[in-house]
């Protein structure tokens, strides 16, 4: 005779402890994880490099090693987001995630990036400023060698943001924004 639930119950769904927490896509709206998002591009091989910048005299510096003067630096974040084009696949692509862009010692958030990243090293998603109600598109790549992300935000390119690809895997990092034009 059962009791509601079949001759099987307590075997069923739940009779492992802690099951559902080792099913994939038990919590999909956790971000990646660098080897997540490392080997969907195909970098499986890489050791993450941390970048927590700084800029000091007209210099960029990474954990406080001085790195180039902005000029050079902003060149060459143009360069890495201008040098991947967008996969036309659409399911070549992994969402990455929300971020909130904080200025230095405040606390509100203004501006907004939605970032997804094809297979090829594309950086693509939507920059949002809440300020002026801006929706724009942006597009960008990933340098392979340097881990360094970067991308254009709009069809002018007056704004290029840049971060280092494991900062995008964490919660709170560092993000420099390039104003030209």
């Amino acid at each position: 005779m059962g009791n509601g639930f079949g001759s099987g119950y307590g075997y069923g769904y739940g009779y492992y402890p802690y099951y559902h927490y080792r099913r994939y896509g038990y919590r999909p709206w956790v971000w990646s994880t660098f080897g997540g998002l490392s080997a969907w591009i195909g970098y499986n091989s890489l050791n993450p490099v941390v970048y927590d910048y700084s800029l000091n005299d007209g210099y960029i510096y990474n954990n406080g090693v001085q790195m180039a003067p902005v000029s050079a630096y902003e060149s060459q974040a143009d360069q890495i987001a201008d040098s991947v084009p967008p996969p036309e696949d659409a399911t070549e692509w992994m969402p990455v995630g929300i971020f909130a862009i904080v200025p230095q010692g405040t606390t509100e958030v203004n501006v907004t990036v939605q970032l997804a990243v094809g297979k090829n090293g594309a950086v693509a998603g939507t920059y949002f400023n809440k300020d002026g109600n801006i929706t724009l598109p942006l597009q960008g790549a990933i340098d392979e060698s340097k881990q360094r992300v970067a991308w254009k935000i709009g069809e002018e390119d007056t704004i290029t943001m840049e971060t280092g690809l494991d900062s995008l895997t964490k919660d709170k990092s560092t993000v420099i924004i390039y104003f030209t034009g």
